[in-house]
């Protein structure tokens, strides 16, 4: 007896006939099922979202009032389905805005149908291992809940936004390595494009104020320069928890 692999659900959402067009020849005879969607709507209401292995969109469709909304409802049942937008000749600016919100990558029309599946199938690779990893880490002082991608510390909530968690838990998973603002930015937005550098700087100079991570507080976080930044320990410290070196990993899903 031959047993076959059950398809992967593929979830398509274009109000562009030709877009719409386009993805499903690159998906045809693949290892997805395509499921059309009129609205984003209908995506948060599908009866199982938990099986939608990844979402594809047009940049036109994802940026609109009702594409936000669900961008900022991903943590829900949504949290483990990427997405992924097509673009077509959309400015570079508009594409780091989207990605910053909450999208996973995207891909233009001139792609080819390989390099279409393998964005495809490394974002759901992507996504089905972070189901088996643990739900938060502590780093000492900082609880980062990697479910609701939220910072605490002391049981208290810091207030960041999702690419400041993403930034922040880079830092403290690689304390006292050089991290370059090109992975800041893969590990942050998925890609690198090189837009993203003067939101980085950003965002580190806020974590900076946010986190506390100054030398009073054991932490020493400085710019490397013409690179990117740096996490480290200052050893002999007294710190909020008083085990800034250590790391617990917490793998319960509730």
């Amino acid at each position: 007896m031959i047993l076959t692999m059950p398809k992967k659900r593929a979830a398509i959402l274009s109000r562009d006939s030709k877009i719409e067009s386009w993805i499903i020849n690159n998906l045809k005879e693949s290892d997805y099922d395509c499921i059309f969607f009129i609205n984003f709507n209908d995506i948060l209401s599908y009866e199982n979202p938990e099986d939608l292995s990844i979402l594809v969109t047009r940049f036109e469709d994802l940026d609109s009032v009702s594409g936000r909304v669900l961008l900022r409802r991903k943590n829900g049942a949504l949290e483990k389905t990427p997405i992924l937008f097509v673009t077509s000749g959309v400015e570079k600016w508009k594409i780091v805005s989207m990605l910053d919100a909450g999208a996973d990558a995207y891909i233009a029309t001139t792609a080819s149908r390989p390099v279409f599946l393998s964005y495809v199938d490394a974002l759901v690779r992507r996504a089905r291992a972070r189901k088996s990893r643990p739900s938060r880490e502590i780093h000492g002082a900082y609880e980062f809940d990697l479910l609701s991608k939220k910072v605490r510390r002391q049981r208290t909530n810091i207030p960041v936004n999702v690419m400041e968690f993403h930034i922040s838990l880079s830092l403290f998973r690689n304390l006292g390595e050089s991290l370059s603002l090109n992975y800041l930015e893969e590990m942050t937005w998925g890609v690198s494009t090189g837009e993203a550098r003067g939101k980085i700087r950003t965002h580190v100079s806020n974590l900076k104020r946010k986190l506390d991570l100054t030398p009073e507080n054991g932490y020493l976080l400085t710019a490397v320069r013409g690179y990117g930044y740096r996490l480290e320990l200052i050893p002999g410290r007294d710190r909020l928890s008083g085990k800034c070196d250590e790391v617990e990993l917490d793998w319960s899903t509730s």
